[in-house]
């Protein structure tokens, strides 16, 4: 997903009280990155970690510090899959979602990243 029209409205409000699941990969290429104690481990789902009800990785200035290193799913945002139908739709609770275009190697890239959260289950 395109993440220009977050940055063109100065929005954040997805990387508030996050709960964003984190791939192997995605924790891998983090920690390549020299950082730590930046997810947390509940029942065998890691999640991003909030600092104040922020997350781990957005400044002062609300931008978001390894953007473009930032996790799969953030990537993804606000595309989001109903698991019983695995059909993929904008998830209301973002307020430019209207704006965000949906093509079909998003739909691919989304299923990929579901694939992988599932099999860690």
């Amino acid at each position: 997903m395109d993440g220009s029209i977050c940055r063109k409205h100065s929005c954040h409000l997805c990387c508030l009280e996050t709960e964003m699941e984190l791939t192997g990969a995605d924790i891998d290429r983090l920690e390549n990155m020299g950082f730590s104690g930046f997810y947390q481990e509940i029942d065998g789902i890691r999640t991003l970690m909030n600092r104040d009800g922020r997350c781990f990785f957005l400044d002062r200035n609300n931008l978001c510090s390894v953007y473009a290193d930032r996790p799969v799913g953030c990537r993804s945002y606000p595309l989001m899959m109903e698991l019983e139908t695995y059909e993929g739709f904008l998830d209301e609770l973002c307020p430019h979602a209207e704006e965000f275009m949906v093509d079909p190697e998003d739909m691919i890239a989304l299923h990929t990243i579901i694939g992988e959260l599932e099999a860690r289950r």
